[in-house]
């Protein structure tokens, strides 16, 4: 889905995003600044990895790792008239603890690609990811949970739901070389 915002309403989404931070309904992850030329793709990426165990072939084991990471690809084009087309690539990459392979995480992967035309300082929304997140809670009165046999009675198992979405914002602002105000 992709949404355009009129030019003057880039002071409301960022009030309605610190709204939404103050009521502990939301949480900016990253605000990342990248400068490209026209044409010319820029990449952004910000994650971890994460090390597991491979066994080779002479029956040694390795340390490997696996990425999981939230990466922009960006490639701007300039038009006659003052806006930008936008060729936009997003991935988020998160491990997924419920489901290994010989004790290594598997990686849950969302991604966004689009083609956007925006004006210059305007902002859109490129798209959003949902995500349904399910933990198991088991919580316990200390030392009484412990107790052979009679633990239960002093524990609680629950299921807590988490309803996340990742919603992907960005101005496009043109800035001028020195060359271009010589001529």
């Amino acid at each position: 889905m992709s949404t355009i915002f009129a030019p003057n309403s880039n002071t409301l989404i960022g009030l309605e995003v610190d709204a939404l931070e103050l009521q502990s309904q939301g949480r900016t992850i990253s605000s990342p600044k990248v400068m490209t030329a026209n044409y010319q793709a820029a990449n952004i990426q910000q994650g971890v990895q994460i090390p597991y165990q491979q066994a080779t072939s002479a029956g040694n084991t390795n340390v490997a790792f696996v990425n999981a990471t939230l990466s922009l690809q960006v490639t701007p084009q300039i038009t006659d008239d003052g806006y930008v087309l936008l060729n936009v690539q997003v991935q988020k990459d998160s491990p997924n603890t419920k489901l290994q392979v010989q004790g290594t995480p598997s990686i849950d992967t969302n991604s966004v690609n689009t083609q956007v035309r925006v004006k210059d300082g305007s902002t859109i929304l490129v798209g959003g990811i949902y995500v349904d997140d399910q933990q198991k809670v088991e919580e316990q009165i200390p030392l009484l949970g412990d107790i052979p046999y009679l633990g239960w009675l002093f524990k609680s198992q629950s299921t807590k739901t988490a309803k996340k979405e990742l919603l992907i914002f960005i101005t496009p602002r043109i800035i001028s070389s020195s060359l271009d105000n010589d001529n």
